[in-house]
């Protein structure tokens, strides 16, 4: 019943890979129901298949050429060379060094049948050359060669062969004697070149080759040469060693691999190891693959394009033949043919490596006839554009039989925009074939053609207003204005998805072309069709907030209620120097102020829900970036330009290198794709040629992280400087969380901040790697600190024998833990805290569940971390001072600031003099307050003799010992100015050592009162908030 089962199953599988044969999972399911059912020639059947349409590693051909080696004989030279073909074309899918492994062996064993000293057979004359002595050295240095790229696993291999050679080598005798002793040096010298996992092996028989070899007047000498050559090997192992533990400790993820590959790119080693890291990693990819691991697919496409740029690169840079980039190429559309950018790249090195037409015909034909690429847009664009490409280019160079080429690049074209519209309801939003065909029509002064194309796009993309713009564009270059009015008129612009772009292109067809009476017709009718867009869409927006307001509506209030009381609990249970602010749910108001009634006046209240706080101003997607303006252009004519678009809420014009740029920022977002028509426009009232180049700022500007802490604005100006002229670089505000080390880096170019990305995954330090991205402002919710603290967890009462591995299996189960920080003594042990960094704040929140759990016999606290709390009477011991006067003498307010400093320069620049623990600067004020590590720093900069020039400005610094930070900030809400003081060192102070101070409880800022007459007071409580224990952190 069960072979009648899985025969069944066999059946139903064949059927579905008759129809796709190119499915991996399908093929996957075929070998393991054959391996289920223990029937070698069914198993060998199902390999066979597999590998007939696709490449297959281990998986497919280990059976398949072991099913190979069992049932054939080796008697005659085509059955020999029937296998080794066989072993050369697993080979050629993908790096396997057990396949390698196993060729080697049979090549080995064969030659010792007819060759070996005892019970050697006679070989038949019909093998001819097969297995010969000769033929046998040159098919395993083949095979060893293969292996090299393999650095940790070649010895397999290799090892087979040394011991082959010298065992050859001992039986010889006289003048072959010597020709071995030659050959063998030479392959011993290779491989001591070549970085591989038992060097000093190999080094130990090379050894004992040239002292049994060689006259001892020679040994010497070749030894120190190859062990200059082995140190550079061994060298460049050693380098390769951190990352290979990494994929060893991993069971070698993709994840590192990838890693490996950034590794790769940034050192540049030898062709060969570059190879080989490509290699090892697209097998793994394609073993997991074929295990269905989801995303497989996906990273195994992405190793193939970038193992094939990266060669193409490396080769273009050497001597070596491009042929083999096609080589690789061929094999990557066996691999994953239903990847677009392969088939492209096949395409362009074919066009590079042959002049014979039909063969770049074959390979897109051979991409279109696999049925896959034509299910996905993405996939089916780059083929199509190389495709087209080509053909342009051999239309340009085609002189007799223009004709025929130009017909080709449009039969191309057109069959690739049928394909996209079949393969996808929304087709290509940036019709790029579209535009293409458009071009190439214009090329050759077909106007009413390329009007055609848009009007079919019109009609396949109707929300699509880049389609109509262009379509009507096109019939205004074929002077068709009537039609041009006409689509102008059509009901379905107010259906696009941005009609506001056509009705403006519209008036601006009507003034050049229409009469006053047309003008008017026009400007009444958008007017109309506003009023109708501007109602629809109030009553989608309607929709969704009564959509919104339900979902909220619909969370049960007992589990708010729920929350605040463990969270209430969590706050009575955490000692004084351990307090934290509560973050509540939103419940009823008349709950909130019975809570508030309940808490007990000496405890904290917990903080409740702030309300929404006002819509904040949204610079990144509201500003635009005007390059290669001219000379002597103002504000008021870029004003000009732009008023059209939206209201402007600022421009800034700014010279850098002799090069003028701008910023415009509108107060809306919806006003920057009208600003973006303005690229390639010039400015009226001047006289240049100059066209504007304006574009998103975000698209020039870089969010870089993970930096060393020490670097600073001039580093970053230089590491980035070299790919473009660098604008600006605006640094984040420490004022909250004192770790924060990103930046953004404003480039005048776009072009400038893609090639910056190159820097992306450098080590500036061991173990860290620099992150360059876009500044997408869509992602910024992923590539911000901002809510860092609500991520962040302050954990408790740990043993000194915990670790972060403990920490991360406990907090782990919440959801995905970012980082584990924790403090240790100098014995490497825990010191009793530590702080747990979730991806999400929802998992953080979730986290606290851990609260009172059992660690190493030890009950651990956990709260959500707070950079504001501190300890009860914190203040420095060796001060004498009370807390307030103790922050006053080490606080100075800082005049003079030029006009847009930033506060993270601002701390920069007082750091190369003295420690800072924070900074806040008052723009309107041109102010800022500086609150330093200690008194003596504050002292170091109140008494500088130098001038201190920030951004070319002299600041002045005082002292006002009237307010801290927080008062400092109120004054700067209420505009009053505070009175600046003269510096008093501490021997002057206002409190003596030993004093003793009282607290009322009933006030928020607890006085300071004079020490007790009766003498020294016990030793005060020098408790600590959690910015101190980050500090012990680093």
């Amino acid at each position: 019943m069960d072979e009648e089962h899985s025969l069944d199953q066999l059946s139903a599988i064949l059927e579905k890979l008759s129809d796709s044969p190119l499915d991996v999972a399908l093929h996957a399911q075929n070998i393991l129901l054959s391996q289920r059912m223990q029937d070698d020639a069914q198993l060998a059947q199902a390999a066979e298949m597999m590998t007939t349409f696709l490449a297959a590693g281990d998986e497919a051909w280990l059976p398949r050429i072991q099913f190979a080696l069992t049932s054939s004989k080796f008697d005659n030279e085509a059955a020999v060379q029937s296998v080794v073909e066989l072993f050369n074309l697993a080979e050629q899918d993908y790096l396997s060094i057990p396949i390698l492994e196993m060729h080697m062996q049979f090549l080995l064993d064969n030659h010792e049948l007819y060759h070996g000293e005892d019970d050697a057979q006679l070989k038949p004359s019909e093998l001819g050359e097969a297995f010969s002595t000769e033929w046998t050295l040159s098919r395993i240095a083949d095979v060893a060669d293969k292996a090299k790229g393999h650095m940790t696993q070649s010895y397999r291999v290799w090892d087979k062969q040394r011991d082959w050679l010298l065992a050859r080598l001992e039986a010889a005798e006289g003048p072959a004697k010597t020709q071995w002793v030659e050959y063998i040096e030479s392959v011993f010298t290779t491989r001591l070149n070549q970085p591989h996992s038992n060097n000093d092996e190999t080094f130990q028989y090379y050894s004992s080759l040239i002292s049994n070899n060689k006259p001892p007047t020679e040994y010497e000498e070749i030894l120190v040469q190859a062990s200059k050559a082995r140190g550079r090997a061994v060298k460049s192992y050693d380098r390769w060693d951190r990352i290979e533990r990494k994929l060893r400790e991993s069971r070698h993820s993709l994840e590192i691999y990838a890693e490996y590959v950034s590794i790769e790119r940034r050192t540049n080693p030898e062709i060969y190891v570059s190879a080989g890291i490509y290699e090892r990693a697209i097998a793994e990819a394609a073993k997991r693959r074929f295990q269905g691991q989801e995303g497989a697919e996906l990273v195994l496409r992405t190793f193939w394009v970038q193992y094939l740029d990266r060669m193409r690169i490396r080769i273009d840079g050497s001597k070596l033949d491009f042929t083999e980039v096609g080589t690789l190429s061929t094999r990557a559309s066996r691999s994953v043919p239903a990847c677009g950018e392969v088939w492209a790249r096949y395409l362009r090195c074919m066009e590079r490596t042959t002049t014979d037409s039909t063969l770049l015909d074959g390979v897109y034909e051979s991409a279109m006839a696999s049925g896959v690429i034509q299910k996905d847009v993405q996939e089916l664009l780059p083929v199509v554009l190389a495709r087209a490409t080509y053909l342009k280019r051999d239309m340009d160079s085609d002189t007799e039989g223009s004709a025929e080429a130009f017909q080709k690049v449009v039969d191309t074209l057109k069959g690739g925009i049928d394909l996209v519209r079949q393969a996808s309801p929304t087709g290509d939003p940036q019709m790029q074939l579209e535009k293409y065909l458009t071009k190439i029509y214009e090329l050759a002064s077909l106007r009413s053609a390329a009007a055609e194309v848009w009007k079919s796009a019109t009609q396949f993309y109707t929300t699509s207003y880049l389609a109509w713009v262009s379509y009507t564009d096109s019939l205004i270059q074929a002077e068709d204005f009537v039609e041009a009015r006409e689509v102008f008129q059509s009901p379905q612009i107010k259906s696009t998805d941005w009609p506001e772009a056509v009705w403006t292109a519209w008036t601006l067809f009507e003034n050049l072309h229409g009469t006053v009476e047309e003008v008017e017709t026009a400007l009444d009718k958008i007017e109309k069709a506003k009023g109708a867009v501007n109602a629809r869409r109030a009553k989608e927006a309607y929709q969704a907030m009564q959509m919104a307001a339900e979902k909220q509506a619909s969370v049960p209030v007992q589990t708010a209620q729920a929350q605040v009381h463990h969270q209430q609990s969590t706050a009575v249970a955490e000692d004084t120097a351990m307090q934290v602010d509560q973050i509540l749910t939103e419940v009823a108001s008349s709950s909130k102020r019975k809570m508030e009634e309940d808490q007990p006046s000496s405890s904290k209240k917990p903080r409740t829900e702030d309300p929404p706080a006002p819509l904040k101003r949204d610079r990144e997607n509201s500003t635009v970036f005007v390059g290669n303006l001219p000379e002597g252009v103002t504000k008021e004519q870029l004003t000009a330009l732009f008023q059209d678009c939206g209201t402007i809420r600022d421009i800034h014009i700014t010279t850098v290198e002799n090069l003028h740029v701008a910023t415009v920022e509108f107060t809306e977002r919806d006003s920057v794709p009208g600003a973006l028509t303005k690229d390639k426009k010039r400015i009226p009232e001047l006289d240049s040629d100059k066209e504007l180049e304006v574009h998103l700022a975000w698209r020039s500007t870089l969010y870089v992280t993970n930096f060393e802490e020490k670097t600073d604005d001039k580093e970053i100006r230089e590491m980035f400087g070299q790919y473009g002229t660098v604008l600006g670089v605006r640094w984040p505000s420490k004022k909250y969380k004192s770790t924060r080390r990103f930046c953004y880096v404003q480039f005048t170019s776009p072009d400038a901040a893609e090639s910056s990305l190159q820097l992306h995954g450098r080590e500036l330090e061991p173990g860290k790697s620099l992150n360059v991205y876009i500044s997408d402002p869509g992602r910024k919710k992923e590539r911000t600190d901002a809510d860092a603290n609500d991520r962040e967890l302050y954990v408790a009462g740990l043993s000194k024998y915990t670790t972060k591995k403990d920490l991360e299996q406990i907090f782990g189960t919440y959801g995905q833990v970012k980082e584990v920080r924790m403090a240790l003594d100098s014995d490497g042990k825990c010191k009793g805290f530590a702080f747990v960094e979730y991806a999400e704040e929802s998992a953080a929140r979730a986290g606290l569940a851990a609260n009172n759990h059992e660690l190493h016999k030890r009950r651990i606290a956990v709260t959500i971390s707070d950079p504001r709390v501190r300890g009860k009477n914190r203040f420095q011991s060796d001060t004498g001072l009370g807390k307030n006067a103790e922050k006053s003498a080490r606080t100075l307010r800082v005049t003079k600031l030029p006009v847009g400093a930033q506060e993270g320069l601002l701390q920069q620049a007082i750091e190369k003099i003295a420690r800072v623990a924070r900074v806040e600067v008052f723009q309107d004020k041109r102010e800022a307050v500086v609150e330093l590590e200690n008194a003596a720093d504050a002292g170091k900069l109140m008494l500088r003799k130098e001038s201190f020039v920030f951004m070319g400005q002299e600041l002045k610094f005082s002292q006002d010992q009237t307010r801290g930070v927080a008062a400092a900030a109120k004054g700067s809400e209420q505009h009053a100015a505070p009175t600046p003081k003269m510096f008093m060192p501490r021997a002057a102070g206002h409190a003596r050592l030993g004093g003793r101070r009282t607290q009322q409880a009933s006030r928020a800022v607890v006085p300071e009162k004079k020490p007790d007459s009766a003498g020294a007071a016990p030793a005060e409580s020098t408790s600590r908030g959690q910015d101190d224990f980050r500090k012990m952190l680093g």
